[in-house]
């Protein structure tokens, strides 16, 4: 099976070039529609999970591609380029991975220290559940409900988004994406779970940051600064508004592996009051 370079957005940007093996639709079961309970903490969602039938807490994130696991490093399999320094992690094979009634059997993992992690949440942190581990599902998250559901996709599964508005996310290394516009500009942007607030890259030339109390960043293993911030006025496509307030962030290290570089990142629970449902396979986002 071919390996694929890929880009990591954990936790607050914690970004990583990789080789990661391609797991295949066969190697999946969903026993039936599923639904679990999630903690929220620091903006970030905590949800049960089992990797090899030990149980544990698992950062739920749509800006990773795949799962990362926390532990020590043995060898330096790869090297994660974090906005703050290089983290080493060792390549890892799971035999069953667990999450609600979403089996999935023979992944590749990584596994890298996240004890600044575990530290932020004030709790063990487990290891981390990228959004393309369950593409053969459609994904429901519900900030208000602090409910995740994994729905199977199904000829009538229109019934399920009936009523619902629509937008098209666009797909890069498994991190889901969107567009708005800005002064007619097009702005591209990362949706993620895994980040507590919206980041616009300090580079985008049109957009100078009002100076503010500096911010620390958090990323696995170590800390950046931002140190301004900006308010946006965007919309979509549907001429929907969204008024948002940014912090900056150097993004240069992030653009420099993407096709398409991306102007900074939006934190999915600032984005979204009511539940949301994201179907990688279609490229669709339901509100």
């Amino acid at each position: 099976m071919l390996g694929r370079q890929s880009i990591y957005i954990l936790l607050f940007t914690l970004i990583s070039t990789l080789n990661l093996w391609s797991n295949t639709a066969n190697d999946h079961k969903l026993c039936s529609f599923s639904y679990m309970y999630f903690e929220v903490t620091n903006g970030l969602i905590l949800i049960d999970a089992s990797i090899n039938n030990q149980k544990g807490k698992y950062i739920f994130d749509t800006g990773l591609e795949g799962i990362i696991i926390n532990g020590p490093a043995q060898r330096a399999d790869e090297i994660f380029e974090t906005v703050g320094g290089p983290v080493d992690a060792e390549k890892v094979k799971i035999d069953q991975l667990k999450v609600g009634n979403l089996i999935k059997s023979n992944l590749t993992a990584y596994q890298t220290d996240l004890s600044n992690i575990s530290s932020l949440m004030n709790t063990y942190v487990h290891g981390m559940i990228g959004l393309s581990v369950l593409e053969e599902v459609l994904v429901s998250i519900d900030y208000s409900t602090q409910t995740l559901k994994f729905i199977p996709k199904v000829p009538n599964i229109n019934k399920v988004t009936d009523g619902m508005s629509h937008l098209n996310i666009i797909m890069q290394n498994d991190v889901p994406c969107i567009e708005l516009q800005h002064n007619n500009e097009s702005l591209l942007f990362a949706l993620d779970t895994g980040a507590a607030s919206h980041f616009l890259n300090e580079n985008h030339a049109d957009s100078p940051a009002t100076n503010s109390k500096a911010h620390k960043i958090l990323a696995a293993g170590y800390t950046t600064i931002s140190k301004g911030h900006i308010n946006l006025s965007l919309k979509n496509k549907a001429e929907q508004a969204f008024n948002l307030s940014f912090k900056t962030i150097n993004l240069s290290g992030i653009n420099e592996q993407l096709d398409r570089p991306i102007h900074g990142i939006l934190s999915i629970k600032k984005l979204f009051d009511g539940p949301f449902l994201i179907d990688t396979k279609l490229g669709l986002l339901y509100y």
